[in-house]
């Protein structure tokens, strides 16, 4: 009986240590997303009171999905601003970004090829249902300057993204500044797609994949032009 339970330890460890070396190695082959930290244009300044439409053609969203355990593998593409408007008041910005969701496009893949394929599975079901949700909504419900804000233009954002109307709390650092008479945002992070029902290729909801993962987390950066 004890070189039986020794034999089941052993087992035991083993399991452990062979399922830690997976993920490790599958971690160590996911690659990174595209989220760099933001930052103020030059000659930035300080906010001023007033409301902002948003300029849909200066303004962009880019986006960044990934295969976890194909090496380097990730999409990058875009999608259209639509409209919106930003409220400056008292140093507290608020405001509204509307998306064009049917406006997706890729820009690169990991294969290289299939950039029209990939962008119009986005649109499907499988994905954001443009058709039916042809449009994605954030509401910034409040900004928390940073404490060297007077330099850096630094904001904490809390609001709310809706997608195939389904609403989920998001919280990003962005910069906000006046630059050249305009309001200029700028932010990178990463969200769960599961959080909106995107389940297609996720590891958390369907078995066998195998390199045909799709990461949950996904990239999403914005540059927001808005003028009085």
């Amino acid at each position: 009986m004890k070189s039986s339970s020794s034999l089941i330890a052993v087992v035991a460890v083993i399991l452990v240590l062979g399922t830690a070396l997976y993920f490790q190695v599958r971690n160590s082959n996911a690659p990174s997303l595209n989220t760099p930290a933001p930052t103020a244009g030059e000659n930035a300044g300080a906010l001023e009171d007033g409301t902002y439409a948003i300029d849909a053609g200066a303004s962009r969203v880019e986006w960044s999905g990934r295969k976890t355990l194909i090496a380097n593998y990730v999409d990058t593409g875009t999608l259209n601003v639509k409209e919106g408007s930003i409220e400056v008041k008292n140093g507290t910005v608020t405001g509204t970004v509307v998306m064009d969701m049917t406006s997706i496009t890729t820009l690169t893949t990991g294969s290289g090829k299939g950039m029209d394929m990939q962008a119009n599975h986005m649109k499907s079901d499988d994905f954001f249902a443009v058709e039916t949700h042809p449009t994605s909504t954030f509401v910034i419900k409040e900004s928390i300057p940073a404490e060297d804000v007077a330099t850096s233009h630094l904001y904490t954002i809390k609001g709310e993204l809706t997608i195939k109307n389904i609403t989920q709390p998001v919280e990003f650092q962005a910069a906000i500044y006046m630059q050249d008479g305009a309001l200029h945002t700028n932010a990178a992070t990463t969200l769960d797609r599961t959080l909106w029902d995107i389940r297609y290729a996720s590891s958390k909801f369907y078995g066998d994949l195998a390199d045909k993962v799709i990461d949950d987390m996904f990239g999403v950066a914005y540059d927001v032009t808005a003028r009085k």
